[in-house]
């Protein structure tokens, strides 16, 4: 695990559970949902990870037949030529590539709508992973040790996609919807 990421982890919890700490003592008298705190606890492992995968270089994977010196900005051209090569017996990782970025992406489209009323829908959850897949793939650019490709924003929001279904899925069954409402900002 890359140094400089242990720093900001160590810092950014420091932070973070002070600030928990502050507003769980601040709500003594109120009735403090636990429900809410784990799920704002487990947003913030999401988040962490989530940084660590997008922001920092990935040590010890190597990427040999991607694109790094420069952006693909054709969608879904490198994709495929890699699925191609699997075909022909190279392994590449085309399939974890894809896959990743899909999943990734999964435990936004879940916990946006338990964010904000303006999620409970598909369409916004997936502009929202978009919008954030754009956010990553511009910072990316800028910090020059990850490339930006176009596909990464398809399958993230392919992701978030997926993950705003499970939600409806999930909270379809009448128990699991009442503890996803205590967990929610609502």
């Amino acid at each position: 695990m890359d140094t400089g990421f242990i720093i900001f982890a160590v810092i950014a919890v420091i932070i973070w559970e002070r600030r928990r700490i502050r507003l769980w003592r601040s709500r003594r008298r109120e009735r403090h949902r636990v429900l809410h705190e784990i799920f704002m606890q487990v947003s913030f492992v999401y988040v962490m990870g989530f940084l660590y995968m997008t922001f920092f270089p990935l040590r010890g994977l190597t990427w040999p037949l991607l694109p790094l010196p420069f952006d693909n900005t054709v969608p879904l051209q490198e994709t495929i030529r890699q699925f191609r090569r699997m075909q022909d017996g190279i392994p590449v990782f085309g399939l974890l590539y894809a896959g990743g970025n899909i999943a990734l992406f999964v435990p936004l489209g879940m916990m946006a709508p338990m964010l904000h009323k303006a999620f409970h829908s598909l369409l916004l959850t997936c502009l929202f992973g978009l919008a954030v897949s754009f956010a990553v793939e511009i910072s990316q650019n800028m910090l020059g040790h990850r490339n930006s490709d176009v596909d990464d924003l398809i399958f993230n929001t392919i992701g978030a996609g997926i993950g705003y279904v499970l939600y409806r899925i999930i909270t379809a069954v009448p128990l699991l919807r009442r503890l996803a409402d205590k967990a929610s900002f609502k």
